[in-house]
């Protein structure tokens, strides 16, 4: 029931491509006459609506064709999704890091290797004569005035 019912408002809804054609044919009879004539009122006006219109019809027409490829893409599915499976967990395995020397000791695992870099960073940061560096310790060249 729902079906025959959207299918009767897609047929309904599509853009007729005899206005489109009237409403370009429109344009191009503005800008001729344009050519000949200097710009009136009147001329930007039929212009600007001919524009207008053309504009909320070609965006129509846009989105019945994404309504269409979204059905689409629910009734098939995306054929490509074995693919970005396969290339994620090919990357995932290649970036994982099992194991790390770490200050002499080897850490195994997630869990080790998570607390060696947090160990290492925390006691790295935490030496004393470890310095944050200010902008009166950039060695900065004067450009002189000539």
């Amino acid at each position: 029931m729902v079906k025959y019912h959207i299918k009767g408002w897609l047929k309904n809804r599509k853009v007729p491509a005899n206005q489109v054609k009237e409403l370009e044919d429109g344009l191009a009879s503005v800008d001729r006459k344009t050519k000949v004539l200097r710009w009136s009122q009147g001329l930007r006006q039929e212009r600007l609506s001919c524009l207008m219109k053309l504009w909320s019809l070609i965006y129509a027409e846009e989105m019945e064709w994404r309504q269409i490829s979204r059905v689409k893409w629910l009734k098939e599915g995306d054929r490509n999704t074995k693919f970005f499976h396969l290339i994620f967990n090919v990357r995932r395995k290649s970036s994982f890091v099992g194991e790390l020397l770490i200050d002499g000791r080897l850490c195994k695992g997630l869990t080790q290797v998570r607390e060696g870099v947090f160990s290492f960073f925390r006691d790295h940061f935490k030496k004393v004569g470890w310095k944050r560096q200010t902008i009166k310790d950039l060695a900065i060249i004067r450009i002189s005035e000539e």
